[in-house]
């Protein structure tokens, strides 16, 4: 049995202080201690500003003095953190933390930390593997560092894949419901401006989209979507930096998306593109809500560019016209 305070840590080399000068930890339970998880406080100081990406670890907070505002940098989706809130980053998420009060959390990790971590430039812990004791039970053991989680792979949609992406769609809360014919005969004509994300042949997100006909250096990307259940981190994120760059390696100068102003995590998937290209990004309504039925928002046009063009792009405005004008 370990008896420990946190008043013991106090002064050693458990009690880390960030180089960034935002919070203090005292960490009562490291990796050494072989149990497969590690148990802090801390304290993160009033009026700054902490971004972090646990990439390597799971970790569980529980506010126990203080207020603080917590982002959702993947969703933009902000929360209020105050004693006897927990959040878990269960699905790697980058998040911002920024107290109004100094403001006192405990917090477990999986797997466990060394005891001397600070974050990297990406918010980030370096990954660590975790000692096991021999006679540790079962239930820590399934604590310990899980498997390294799946990779999602893209490849161009087929008219099969239809359906799967209908259903996709279908229980996808916000996103406008068409029939699974749409689906499959929008991948027979513009697969090649598409893609699907997979795990295992299970598809687990989608991008849809076309190069306009009458503007074919404009690529328009028309509904994208993720399912949650593998919690691949930035998947949704990535699906569309995938299909953007593959657009403007054959010729696209435009990135274009039409987005409702209360759909935060789409806006920020294209205003961090567009912030990694150095683009301007600018806006207007497409189409008023009373355009597309009672009830129905505006749809506010994003669009992207001019972007320089890619070291690969060898496409002529002919080819892309061919390509694109279906």
């Amino acid at each position: 049995m370990i008896v420990r305070s946190f008043k013991d840590i106090e002064g050693t080399d458990r009690h880390v202080k960030a180089a960034s000068g935002t919070w203090e930890s005292k960490r009562i339970v490291l990796a050494g201690e072989k149990v497969g998880f590690s148990l802090h406080e801390t304290t993160v100081y009033a009026g700054t500003e902490t971004s972090m990406w646990y990439a390597n670890h799971i970790e569980a907070v529980l506010c126990v003095e203080g207020e603080s505002e917590l982002t959702n940098e993947e969703t933009g989706e902000k929360h209020w953190i105050t004693p006897g809130t927990m959040y878990l980053l269960d699905g790697h998420e980058r998040h911002t933390l920024r107290p109004k009060t100094d403001s006192r959390y405990i917090c477990v990790f999986n797997p466990p930390v060394t005891g001397r971590e600070d974050h990297d430039e990406n918010g980030t812990y370096p990954s660590s593997p975790t000692p096991r004791r021999p006679d540790m039970p079962a239930q820590l053991r399934q604590n310990a560092p899980a498997p390294a989680r799946k990779q999602a792979v893209f490849r161009t949609p087929t008219p099969d894949d239809g359906f799967a992406v209908w259903e996709l769609v279908e229980n996808t809360p916000g996103l406008d419901s068409n029939s699974p014919y749409a689906y499959v005969l929008w991948f027979r004509d513009f697969a090649d401006c598409s893609l699907v994300a997979t795990v295992d042949d299970e598809i687990v997100g989608f991008l849809t989209g076309y190069r306009r006909p009458d503007e074919p250096e404009t690529y328009f990307v028309w509904q994208t979507a993720v399912s949650p259940r593998h919690g691949i981190p930035f998947l949704g994120v990535k699906l569309f930096d995938a299909a953007a760059e593959r657009q403007r390696s054959r010729g696209a100068r435009f990135v274009e998306a039409s987005v409702s102003a209360e759909n935060r995590s789409i806006l920020m998937v294209i205003k961090q593109y567009a912030r990694r290209r150095a683009a301007p990004v600018t806006e207007r309504v497409l189409f008023p809500g009373e355009w597309l039925g009672e009830g129905h928002h505006d749809e506010i046009l994003q669009r992207v560019g001019p972007l320089a063009p890619t070291t690969a792009d060898t496409t002529t405005p002919t080819s892309t016209t061919k390509e694109t004008a279906r």
